[in-house]
């Protein structure tokens, strides 16, 4: 699937193991006419493994984003900021209690 416009990058990490240190980042993204897509899947979860992916994006494309969600790991939130310097950071928080909740939240504009 190709598109010439994004809008919002979604950034987070599973653990392909029970424990640490075996993880992949799935870069998610919506595209303008609102269809999700996964353009990526890395190894591992570093900064660097992220930013070498968002700089792989053609500089065109680059410019249509206008948001990113992720958690607060110091390696996306660095990353997009090296990268994508005018986009808006969304931190994406996760409450589990008795039933989840998602707080979200601008975290700034770079």
């Amino acid at each position: 699937n190709t598109s010439d416009s994004l809008e919002t990058i979604g950034i987070d990490e599973i653990a392909l193991k029970k424990g640490h240190g075996s993880y992949v980042t799935v870069v998610s993204a919506k595209l303008q006419e609102n269809s999700p897509i996964v353009p990526a899947v890395t190894e591992g979860r570093s900064k660097d493994d992220v930013k070498a992916f968002l700089q792989s994006i053609p500089e065109t494309l680059k410019r249509t984003v206008q948001s990113v969600c992720t958690d607060m790991y110091d390696g996306y939130l660095l990353a997009t900021k090296e990268v994508l310097e005018s986009t808006s950071l969304w931190l994406i928080t996760v409450t589990l209690q008795s039933s989840p909740t998602v707080k979200s939240q601008v975290c700034c504009k770079f």
